[in-house]
């Protein structure tokens, strides 16, 4: 089952505008989990980041990728200490479901 609009915009909440909305079905499609989906596409941006280099000047221009890296890395903490989308539970973010079972005494 594909991911519902609803789904797609808490996605984006945390990937942005990219990659398209045909990507994230694909790797959704994929993985099963809104979460791992989040994780795949940040990640990724991590490493392609992270191969690039460092920062580049030429005369009048300086760009830097060190505080993207940082910013980014940031990102994924806080999504983990988050709890992640909320999605793949099926539950609200935040709130926890317990099974009780009553006992009857004979």
């Amino acid at each position: 089952m594909p991911l519902s609009a609803d789904q797609v915009a808490v996605v984006r909440s945390w990937v942005g505008s990219e990659p398209s909305s045909t990507e994230l079905q694909r790797i959704f499609a994929r993985t099963a989990s809104a979460d791992q989906l989040v994780r795949e596409v940040l990640r990724t941006r991590l490493v392609e980041l992270t191969q690039e280099p460092a920062s580049l000047s030429v005369p009048g221009l300086s760009i830097s990728n060190g505080q993207n890296i940082i910013s980014l890395e940031a990102l994924l903490k806080r999504f983990e200490q988050e709890g992640g989308t909320g999605l793949d539970t099926g539950s609200v973010k935040g709130v926890r479901t317990a099974n009780m079972k009553r006992n009857f005494a004979r």
